[in-house]
């Protein structure tokens, strides 16, 4: 190697090492503004925070109880209208068994009063 030569990738390293420590100071300073932030808001916003969400909760957990409630009737009512859906069919078919029966005996009788 020469001596130029080396004197170029000297000059060269030296050249990627200031990029090297320019993007270190960036990222440490990009770093420094994100702790801030983070410390700010687990200092300052930590209270308001948790409150607000504590609030929340029990908003939602009062809807919840609302919901469930409404379901709840709703089921009732849907219970109670498949049971009273359920015994009208049932009348209608032993009404329809026992109408056959009365019919036929109907027709029995009829028949033979009108043969006599």
């Amino acid at each position: 190697m020469s001596r130029d030569s080396l004197q170029a990738d000297l000059a060269n390293a030296q050249s990627r090492n200031a990029r090297l420590n320019a993007h270190v100071q960036q990222l440490e300073k990009r770093l420094c503004q994100a702790m801030a932030v983070r410390l700010q808001e687990l200092v300052l916003g930590a209270p308001t925070d948790s409150d607000e969400f504590q609030r929340r909760i029990a908003r939602v957990e009062q809807q919840k109880a609302e919901l469930t409630s409404v379901l709840e009737d709703a089921r009732a009512g849907l219970d109670a209208a498949q049971v009273t859906n359920r015994d009208p069919t049932r009348s209608l078919k032993n009404a329809d068994s026992t109408t056959a029966g009365c019919t036929k005996a109907h027709r029995d009788n009829h028949g033979k009063s009108s043969r006599r």
